[in-house]
């Protein structure tokens, strides 16, 4: 049995409300049950509601709301209300939502005033900790007068009285705010170093993508593109953004590759595919660039040893453009230079 009600309220609604039976243990009113708070009363009521099939019904159960028509006619002596199959809410097949309304009365009640930050944690804690209840209501009583009238009862016949044993109500008082100018300047800082560095981030990242694209054809390009990727690697350490830092190591590993150190290049993309498959945050277009290098580099790989069995091969765009008709290669083109990728066809077949 529910002896224990905790509610929280504004001047006109209801917010929460926690129910607890003598040794604190969380409960709740029946299934179907809702609780309402009268702004002009400033009384709490149950409603309950419940179905009952049309066949049931009588005229002591009967408003207007059921229907939008008139059914005075249809008043028998029996309290009955013939006719009813020419009416649309004694459809049997259709059960009937009827509501009572009961006032919640306390016989000790006790009156608080909080702030609306302080009320929401006591909220949240009342729901998880029995002892926190122990102590809140202990709590309560020291800081509180117990009021036991009864002059908010409404006695009226067409209202029932639950009376509840215990009653806290809690009023909400809006929070004083206080701007935490310290806190403020800290934020701020971070939050231009933030936008400077994204700024700065795209302005390289365009820069070096140039070179880098470059770099399949000069040296020296790749070299400056990797040297801007060392400049973006160092922005993201600064603002703390490690999958930005891995995708900077992934460009300086695309620098290395261009220039023919393949195996530090593979060492690099092996590293950073590892972090971004255990990292808490999948970014699956790091995991797409980890791919995309490991197959240039495999394929770059593939190059260098036709290269030590003396076969000529160039690559421009990560395309052959000259080669032999052997080593299961074969109906290659006329090399294109690099021009006009789209035509070159290459069919691998049995050697």
């Amino acid at each position: 049995m529910a002896i224990v009600l905790i509610y929280f309220h504004t001047d006109d609604s209801l917010h929460d409300f926690k129910l607890f039976t003598r040794k604190l243990y969380p409960s709740r009113f029946e299934s179907g049950s809702r609780v309402e708070y009268s702004e002009e009363t400033q009384r709490l009521f149950l409603v309950q509601s419940r179905e009952v099939p049309t066949s049931s019904l009588s005229l002591f159960d009967y408003t207007p709301e059921l229907c939008p028509f008139d059914h005075g006619d249809y008043y028998s002596s029996n309290n009955s209300i013939p006719g009813s199959s020419n009416c649309c809410c004694f459809n049997k097949h259709q059960p009937v939502k009827l509501e009572s309304y009961f006032q919640l009365c306390p016989c000790h009640k006790l009156c608080l005033t909080l702030d609306s930050h302080a009320a929401a944690c006591a909220a949240h804690e009342l729901a998880l900790s029995r002892i926190f209840r122990k102590k809140f209501i202990k709590y309560a009583k020291s800081i509180a007068g117990m009021d036991s009238s009864f002059e908010n009862v409404d006695s009226s016949d067409e209202i029932g009285i639950i009376w509840i044993p215990f009653v806290i109500e809690i009023k909400l008082e809006y929070p004083k705010q206080k701007i935490d100018y310290s806190w403020f300047y800290r934020i701020q800082s971070l939050i231009i170093l933030k936008l400077k560095s994204e700024e700065a981030m795209a302005l390289l990242s365009t820069l070096g993508g140039g070179f880098s694209a470059l770099g399949d054809y000069y040296e020296r390009h790749s070299l400056e593109a990797g040297k801007i990727a060392l400049r973006q690697l160092k922005i993201a350490l600064t603002i703390c953004d490690p999958l930005i830092a891995a995708r900077c190591y992934l460009y300086v590993a695309l620098s290395l590759m261009q220039r023919g150190y393949l195996r530090e290049s593979k060492d690099i993309i092996r590293k950073q595919y590892s972090f971004a498959k255990g990292h808490f945050i999948k970014d699956y277009r790091l995991i797409a660039m980890c791919k995309g290098l490991w197959a240039r580099l495999k394929f770059m790989y593939y190059l260098q040893k036709l290269e030590r069995q003396g076969i000529p091969c160039n690559v421009q765009h990560g395309i052959l453009s000259n080669f032999c008709l052997n080593y299961n290669v074969c109906n290659i083109l006329q090399p294109t230079n690099g021009q006009d990728e789209s035509i070159i066809q290459m069919r691998v077949g049995a050697s």
